[in-house]
């Protein structure tokens, strides 16, 4: 009997987010939801808004809060990540990491605001804080679309991945060294 050919899944573990969230399931639900971010249909709006965000950063947090929300937008049911991420856990513990990301201010979460029936949650990733929190420990949110079009790094911090990058290249060229002996 043959098997049928189906898309096999697969879960990330990226090094920055381990660091960033402090474990790596809600690394792995973090990178979940910036993948799916990448996929939505509003991506363009959703960056725009953030840029917005990025550029009003100065001002009163009052003012900012008023900054739209309206983009970028994703829902996932905890069963929904557990299955795509092959965790094998609970849906209460998934929905408690979730919890951890949202209180870190890495997500934000909100009832369905057309459908007051639905209660499947939606998930916005902040991208804003979560950028601006991994610069802090030294890294870059690599590996997206939208990495540049969101967030501009600041030339003068360098990331580990460049420090790390630099030091090999380094390893690669490294010059002969001669002793002369003298008497």
């Amino acid at each position: 009997m043959k098997r049928q050919a189906c898309k096999l899944k697969k879960a990330v573990i990226k090094e920055e987010l381990v660091e960033l969230t402090g474990n790596f399931i809600s690394a792995l639900i973090l990178n979940q939801f910036l993948y799916w971010t990448e996929r939505t249909k509003d991506i363009d709006s959703w960056i725009d808004e953030e840029n917005a965000r990025r550029a009003s950063q100065g001002i009163q947090e009052a003012q900012e809060e008023a900054l739209p929300k309206t983009c970028g937008w994703t829902y996932k049911t905890a069963e929904d990540l557990n299955s795509e991420l092959m965790l094998g856990m609970s849906a209460p513990t998934i929905r408690k990491y979730l919890k951890q990301l949202i209180e870190k201010g890495f997500i934000t979460e909100r009832r369905n605001p057309i459908y007051k029936w639905d209660k499947t949650l939606q998930y916005r990733v902040n991208i804003i804080e979560t950028s601006d929190a991994l610069e802090k420990i030294g890294y870059h949110l690599d590996g997206y679309r939208f990495s540049d079009a969101i967030h501009q790094r600041k030339e003068n911090h360098p990331s580990k991945q460049e420090n790390l990058a630099s030091r090999q290249d380094g390893l690669a060229a490294l010059p002969d060294t001669t002793t002369d002996t003298t008497t």
